[in-house]
């Protein structure tokens, strides 16, 4: 069931559930790993409820099978002449975008996170599950949001890696962002050609090999007050190709070369710029192992599988839904692919209780990315 309730003080306070919606038409809810978290819902205008539905109303819904309810408020509320209300809603976690930070420099996640959550307020908190890093240094020069912090260019999931999640405990009254050393589970999933595949197509870039990075900050004015930093080399040796990494907005004053050097590297630590191997495949659950819908799946990481964990070539199991940040096995050999991927991205009907839309892959998007397409929208 789902439920509106009027105001975050309510959720903060009460334990009402607030004004269920059981005449809702539809209601889906799309989660990106380390990305969007949001909620659509469509509501006749004649429904009993449609008075309570506007702006800034909490929606209470589960964002996947067997959850509790997350609450998402509402940023957006259309009505058309076809007599139907349309809300669209952020999770509340959404809610630290108006939080600010306005400058720490920390060593270690312990002190970064006890730094951040000294800006979050009473309603909410950031944790740390299984990362040990107390070495890496972050820095916030000039103030951004809480948001941006945890997961823009310059935040926690840059410094320190990691996968969040987003979670109301309704016991303590607190939206609790976790920081996952490692977030999901090895499914025993299955998608097989020649059984429940339909389509696929593989295809392989060089869109991501580069050479050498380079770092630079500028403030717009001339150039001799641009900074540069060294070069870092890739360990691509068979293209000479340069990425340029533009930092003048992370810095507020010019920041030294050795900075920017520092930036580079890290960089080119935490990314591939080997050939991208990117297949798209389409496959349909097989009938008697899983009533979920059929999902539009995108492979990018390829590794071998370990079949030894899955009983056997001759073994098709579909029998476990795949939830964010879970692992799945893909093997077609008529490309060349036996391969193991996380999955990225869901959209969970929730008056039907099952996905309408599973993908595996990587998905670059930041929860600050989406709300500045938003703004562009």
């Amino acid at each position: 069931m789902i439920f509106a309730i009027t105001s975050f003080q309510t959720l903060a306070t009460t334990t009402q559930l607030g004004a269920p919606l059981p005449d809702a038409l539809t209601c889906q809810v799309h989660e990106v790993r380390n990305g969007l978290f949001d909620l659509t819902l469509t509501y006749p205008v004649s429904g009993a409820q449609s008075d309570r539905l506007a702006p800034n109303v909490i929606i209470m819904a589960e964002p996947r099978p067997n959850a509790a309810r997350e609450p998402f408020r509402v940023y957006e509320c259309e009505r058309n002449l076809q007599g139907i209300i349309t809300c669209r809603a952020h999770h509340i976690a959404y809610d630290l975008d108006g939080k600010i930070a306005l400058g720490m420099s920390e060593t270690g996640i312990t002190a970064a996170l006890n730094a951040m959550n000294s800006w979050c307020g009473n309603y909410f908190e950031i944790v740390n599950d299984g990362i040990t890093d107390e070495t890496t240094q972050f820095d916030i020069v000039t103030p951004i949001s809480v948001l941006n912090a945890i997961g823009g260019s310059n935040s926690l999931i840059s410094h320190f890696g990691g996968e969040l999640s987003y979670h109301w405990d309704e016991s303590r009254k607190k939206c609790v962002i976790t920081l996952h050393d490692a977030r999901g589970e090895q499914k025993n999933t299955i998608i097989r050609y020649g059984v429940n595949i339909v389509s696929m197509n593989r295809k392989q870039t060089v869109g991501n090999m580069y050479s050498y990075v380079m770092a630079f900050w500028s403030d717009g004015k001339q150039t001799q007050n641009t900074v540069w930093s060294n070069s870092v080399a890739t360990g691509v040796t068979t293209l000479d190709r340069w990425l340029l990494l533009d930092y003048s907005k992370e810095f507020e004053t010019a920041p030294t070369s050795a900075t920017l050097t520092a930036l580079a590297t890290d960089y080119v630590q935490k990314h591939d710029f080997s050939t991208i191997s990117d297949l798209s495949v389409e496959y349909i659950p097989l009938e008697n192992t899983t009533d979920y819908a059929p999902l539009n799946v995108a492979i990018v990481d390829e590794s071998d599988v370990d079949y030894s964990y899955i009983g056997g070539v001759g073994n098709i199991t579909v029998s476990a839904p795949l939830d964010l940040c879970d692992t799945a096995f893909v093997s077609a050999a008529l490309v060349g692919v036996t391969a193991t991927a996380k999955c990225v991205e869901t959209v969970y009907d929730v008056l039907l209780t099952k996905y309408e839309k599973v993908t595996i892959g990587t998905l670059t998007d930041t929860i600050v990315d989406t709300i500045s397409n938003l703004v562009k929208e």
